[in-house]
């Protein structure tokens, strides 16, 4: 509760931007909702056809990829699929000797994959490429923040948009309202997300 005391008792004034704080918040917030995020995009999956759909996530715990795997995890169970989650690196070298461990059986049921950066996207694409799998006719992927990862991949990656220029305008405008000593009423700002449909999805 840190950042709580820091405003609290020295009075600095704190905006949080596309992230989120785990413990008691009082702390303006800007962000989406990475819940309903996750939520969505697997139920793309789910109406493609996808049945054995996989969440690759971090091993290091982030409240926001903890709401993206919960939508992920209340997407599969109204389908009644079989949840897998698969915790990695965000380092691409890491990620691809995990994902060559996972999968070195071809005959691995994954048709469908979530990842919580596009990063993690793009080395997993990378690797079932160089297994000879077709994407997304073999498996479809989605990827999370529409950074340049999603642009440069080939094929070029689907993914969950985040409006990071929103977010961080809005993020000034309310940093400047608690600076100039404006009470901030709304705590937490949820702007909108897109889910953009490029080359890794049907």
């Amino acid at each position: 509760a840190m950042l709580n005391t820091i405003q609290e008792e020295y009075k600095v004034p704190i905006v949080l931007a596309n992230t989120l704080y785990p413990y008691d918040n009082k702390l303006v917030t800007v962000c989406i909702d990475y819940f309903k995020a996750g939520y969505e995009a697997t139920n793309r999956l789910i109406k493609q056809g996808r049945k054995n759909i996989y969440i690759l996530t971090t091993a290091r715990k982030y409240m926001v990829n903890d709401l993206k795997e919960a939508g992920y995890i209340k997407a599969m169970k109204e389908a009644g699929l079989e949840i897998n989650i698969l915790r990695t690196s965000g380092d691409i070298s890491v990620n691809t000797v995990h994902f060559n461990e996972l999968f070195k059986d071809s005959g691995k049921k994954i048709d469908g994959v979530i990842a919580v950066r596009d990063s993690i996207a793009v080395s997993f694409i990378n690797t079932m490429i160089e297994k000879g799998k077709k994407i997304p006719k073999d498996i479809s992927v989605y990827g999370f923040q529409n950074t340049k990862y999603a642009s440069l991949s080939r094929p070029k990656l689907s993914c969950v948009d985040i409006p990071i220029l929103e977010i961080g305008a809005k993020a000034m405008a309310l940093l400047k309202k608690e600076i100039d000593g404006d009470y901030v009423e709304q705590k937490f700002n949820v702007l909108h997300h897109n889910i953009i449909e490029r080359e890794t999805t049907k």
